[in-house]
């Protein structure tokens, strides 16, 4: 299962985002939606909508950093090597006027802006660049990629490949990117085009970061690990069963029940919830399994 995954153009209402977060368990969700709901009549589909989801494992880690962009949603990631921001980015088509030119800059200038006033030390941005060598936002690409000092990682790793497909089937080009910080270049360890993955006429990327967030993943493999090595209760002794049942008594009288829930109607879509509600399931978890490390010992 994949950690973090981006969404470009996904359509959806501002009230709707409630549904990313239930597309699967393990994943908390956010993102900015380019639907006007401002008029009584919604006209046709708008360019845009961004999103990220990431895996509850991450939800300590990770804090949403405000685009007011809907081309452009972004969060902030404590890794072993440092803070980094990631950038989900749907860029504009050229159009071949000066209006998708300009929304271009801007929004590669608000990318710079954000991450200069930041406590970020890297930087990854990926997504539809719209944006291929020759086109006539290269030089813009490029120029971005200078002034923040990245690199296009995907490109340094293929030589040949594709990300779009033109629905005749007759025009391919390159034009997703997954641009980061020079640095981060020895911590990405492999790149794909899922070319099997038909979901729309773009061809997800894939990139596997090694060793990014290790504390969080020894953790993750740490519980992993003793998930495997369950006890058999059959053989438990009435001492064993009442040595457990003190134990989480102890553990769980020690957490606490997160204010903001407590005067939850249950039925919001706020993620400051959501991430409270995560992370108190955590807790009553790990009070559960502590007590079997302590009895398994």
């Amino acid at each position: 299962m994949h950690d973090i995954v981006l969404l470009q153009e996904h359509w959806l209402l501002p009230f709707d985002f409630g549904f990313l977060s239930d597309i699967n368990d393990a994943f908390l969700a956010f993102g900015l939606s380019a639907v006007d709901i401002g008029s009584d009549i919604l006209n046709g589909r708008p360019y845009g909508g961004t999103a990220i989801l990431y895996g509850k494992q991450f939800a300590k880690l990770i804090s949403i950093i405000a685009t007011n962009e809907a081309r452009l949603c972004c969060v902030k990631i404590n890794t072993c090597v440092g803070p980094a921001l990631i950038f989900n980015v749907y860029m504009p088509y050229d159009a071949n006027d000066d209006a998708s030119y300009d929304e271009y800059i801007n929004i590669c200038t608000k990318m710079n802006a954000i991450f200069n006033d930041s406590d970020c030390v890297y930087l990854v941005a990926m997504g539809d660049f719209n944006c291929k060598h020759g086109s006539r936002f290269n030089d813009l690409f490029t120029t971005f990629m200078y002034d923040c000092d990245l690199v296009c990682a995907d490109i340094l790793k293929h030589t040949d490949a594709f990300t779009y497909v033109s629905d005749d089937g007759l025009h391919m080009s390159w034009i997703d990117h997954i641009v980061c910080s020079k640095s981060l270049l020895n911590y990405i360890n492999d790149i794909k085009v899922l070319y099997g993955n038909l979901c729309s006429d773009h061809r997800p990327l894939l990139a596997c970061f090694e060793s990014f967030v290790s504390d969080v993943m020894c953790t993750a493999n740490n519980a992993a690990r003793y998930a495997g090595k369950s006890l058999n209760w059959s053989k438990a002794s009435s001492s064993d069963v009442g040595r457990y049942q003190l134990l989480l008594a102890e553990s769980l009288a020690k957490v606490d029940i997160p204010h903001c829930l407590l005067s939850c109607s249950g039925e919001c879509d706020d993620l400051q919830h959501k991430h409270a509600l995560a992370d108190y399931y955590d807790d009553i978890i790990r009070c559960m399994k502590s007590p079997l490390m302590m009895l398994s010992s």
